[in-house]
């Protein structure tokens, strides 16, 4: 058994599960860009050139998709990462007071 036992979750299924979340919450994510970007002619170039920029509908809903997107790919990682690592600490620290107890330590042998 691993130390954190999740190896019954790790499976070449649940891989090909994890990998199609993350494309489809990506582009779900994502999405409103390729409604509100539109192509703008460049005047000052002479030559006819084009660039795609975002237009949105007002500054309400570009300032509402900006936080959203500072919530989804900025807060809610720090907050899982924070709690896993949190978690991995403790379950490291009562496998290490577990082990000491059953250990002596000083001389390298088991009681």
């Amino acid at each position: 058994m691993s130390p954190i036992g999740v190896e019954s979750r790790q499976t070449l299924s649940h891989a090909y599960r994890m990998i199609a979340f993350v494309w489809i919450g990506s582009l779900i994510t994502m999405s409103p860009i390729g409604v509100v970007s539109r192509l703008h002619y460049m005047e000052n170039t002479g030559r006819g050139k084009y660039k795609c920029r975002e237009s949105w509908p007002s500054d309400m809903c570009f300032e509402a998709f900006t936080l959203f997107l500072d919530v989804v790919l900025l807060i809610v990682p720090l907050i899982i990462m924070s709690l896993t690592y949190t978690m991995i600490a403790l379950t490291l620290k009562n496998n290490l007071r577990t082990y000491s107890h059953g250990v002596n330590v000083g001389a390298g042998l088991l009681t």
